[in-house]
Formats: C-alpha cells, structure tokens, sequence
C-alpha cells in the first residue's frame, strides 16, 4: 500500500509514514494461475508525538511553571524534570527554588509507539549585593559611596538607614549632623538594596549596621567633664585641665591630644595648667585626633574677675510712690569689667536677677 513489494511467502514490512494503508496478496499456482485478494485499511499507522509547551522558558527561582501537555496519540505520559524530580501525570505545575538551566523531558507512549521531547527551561540567577566605601564614620559630614555588586539586575531600589532612598545603580550618600541618631555621637545605620532582573525577578539583602557613625565626646575638666564651677573665680586663679574625652568605639582611637589657650601655640599631653592673673575671659581648647585622621574640639571659658568697689545709685528723685517702679544704676565697676550682677533691695524680696528695677509696695 505504500508502493513496495515482496516476493515472500510470509513477509515483513516497515512503514515509514503514518496513514491507513491497502495489502494486497497475489497468488500463482504451478500452472500460471493466479487470484488476488485485497484488504482495505488493513494496516493503520499511528505516530505518537510527544509534545509540550511551557509557561515561561525564563523564571525566577520559586515561580511556578505550567507544563501543558500536546502529546498525540499517546495514553502513557513520563516527565523527567532535570532536578531529580518526575511526574506521570499528563500536565504539571511545578517551581524551582536553585538557579540553573533544567532539561525537562517527556516520554509519550500509547502502549506500543514511544516519542519523547525535551526544552530547556532557565531558572534566572539574580543576586543582590553591594560594598560601602567606608563603613566606619567618625567626622561629619562624611559622604559614602555604595558600589553595587548584584548579578543580572537592571533596576535598584535602595532603602537607607539614615530615611533616604536611591534608584542609582551605584548611588552615594552624605551623612551630616542633625540626620536620626547623629546627635548621640554613636548610631549604626541598616542599609537595605532590592534588585530586579530583566524577567522581574527579585533579590534583596540587607546589611544591619553597614554604616557606623561614632564621633569622640571632647570632654575637659575643669568644664564639661565635671568640676564646672571651679572656672569662675577672682584673680589670681590657677587651673589644671585634664582631658576627659569619651570615643567608644573598637574601630578607632584617639592618638592625639592637643591643648591651646588664648587662641596661642598648640601643647601637647593629657593636661594643660592656665595661670590667670588679670580679669578676663580666657578661652581654653581642646583638640584630639583619632587614628582615622578625625579631629574633634570643645572649648571651655574661663572666666577671672577681681575684687573691686561696688556702688550704685538711684536714677531719679528717693521719693516715690508705693508699688511705683525704681531704677537703680551701677556706678562702679564699669560695665565691662561686670561678668554677673545680684541685687537685694531690701525689703526681703527674693534677689533680683540683672534688673536693675523694682516696685517697693
């Protein structure tokens, strides 16, 4: 029927080509008779095909894939899914979690005809990752550089610790004095970098304490590190500041003390002594640098008066009227060389503050 024939008694035949086909027997005896028979559709060729299609070529790690079925003339289905894993059901759904290309193979048969077929489907590997050019702060403002390092991403969405945010490949951040936490001279900072491939795939990774922000507390006494009272006083006055700077850190420290009074020459060591001899407002620095190469300073004042006459009088007529207001004015010292000012007024009225000012009632 497919246009071979045979010269044997009991043949056999391979049909290349499916389709329904005619046999037809001829027969001759030994005296040249001959009879033919013919059988319509005797042979019916089916060919199996193993066929399927897939929701995406391209995924994402934990996506689910739909395999649809479109095998032909076939009853049996075998999926081989290249992670190991294997189904006989005729369509399936599955996902994969590792990144990776996976031979996915179908085997279709009908109990007598096998095909089988296989697609590659793509598992994308996507991966979020980022370096800070300096994670430890110790001055501000200080500007930090995030050098994006994900794998197959095309868009970025950063989410710093400080509040702000960045859609920049590689984006760069200013921290300066007065952003959340700056205040307290030691904060960490959790940075946070999403990605997304170009099938949409995510990643996120997130650095708690990427950025450190530690600055010294330049502290002397006496001042802000204790004994404050002791920089007020009359002439002559004799002071010894010692360094009570607080820095900590592990990451960083202090290598440097320097002292300057006066707005004069630098002097080095934990402990400056400052001889007052005349009044005046002497100011007193502090200076440490740290091994990072930070410096930090705090200042403190000392304020020397001497002993000197007081007077007053009263502006106007000493006759007034009850609860009618009376001024009073320094005479002596002048104004400038007057750094604080207490008044009694006699009539056991709490003191008064520099207001030179009162109702007698």
């Amino acid at each position: 029927g497919d246009g071979n024939v045979s010269g044997s008694q009991s043949p056999q035949h391979h049909y290349l080509q499916p389709g329904n086909y005619a046999v037809q027997l001829t027969v001759t005896d030994d005296l040249g008779c001959t009879n033919s028979v013919i059988r319509e559709n005797l042979i019916q060729i089916i060919k199996t095909t193993a066929a399927f299609q897939v929701s995406a070529s391209t995924v994402c790690p934990g996506q689910n894939v739909r395999f649809t079925n479109q095998s032909q003339h076939a009853t049996n289905f075998f999926w081989r899914f290249g992670d190991g894993t294997t189904s006989r059901s005729r369509e399936i759904q599955k996902s994969y979690l590792t990144p990776g290309n996976y031979e996915v193979w179908l085997f279709a048969d009908n109990g007598t005809c096998v095909d089988s077929t296989m697609k590659v489907v793509t598992v994308e590997k996507v991966v979020a990752a980022f370096d800070v050019s300096e994670p430890f702060i110790c001055q501000l403002p200080a500007t930090i550089t995030y050098t994006n390092r994900s794998e197959n991403a095309v868009s970025y969405e950063w989410r710093f610790g400080n509040g702000t945010v960045s859609t920049q490949q590689s984006p760069s951040v200013t921290y300066t004095e007065g952003m959340p936490g700056t205040n307290t001279n030691n904060v960490a900072y959790t940075d946070t970098l999403i990605v997304t491939s170009q099938h949409g795939c995510k990643a996120t990774i997130i650095k708690p304490n990427s950025v450190r922000i530690t600055m010294p507390r330049v502290l002397m006494s006496p001042g802000s590190g204790g004994n404050q009272t002791a920089l007020s006083g009359c002439v002559p006055m004799n002071l010894n500041f010692t360094n009570q700077t607080q820095y900590n850190t592990q990451e960083d420290q202090i290598t440097d003390v320097r002292w300057r009074v006066r707005g004069g020459a630098f002097q080095s060591g934990q402990s400056v002594s400052v001889s007052v001899t005349e009044a005046e407002r002497v100011p007193v620095e502090l200076f440490v640098t740290t091994a990072k190469g930070c410096v930090h300073s705090s200042v403190e004042f000392i304020n020397a008066g001497k002993t000197v006459n007081v007077d007053f009088n009263r502006i106007g007529n000493y006759e007034v009227c009850a609860s009618s207001p009376v001024e009073f004015r320094i005479t002596n010292p002048p104004a400038a060389d007057i750094t604080r000012e207490i008044w009694d007024f006699g009539d056991d009225s709490d003191p008064g503050l520099p207001m030179p000012i009162h109702n007698y009632t």
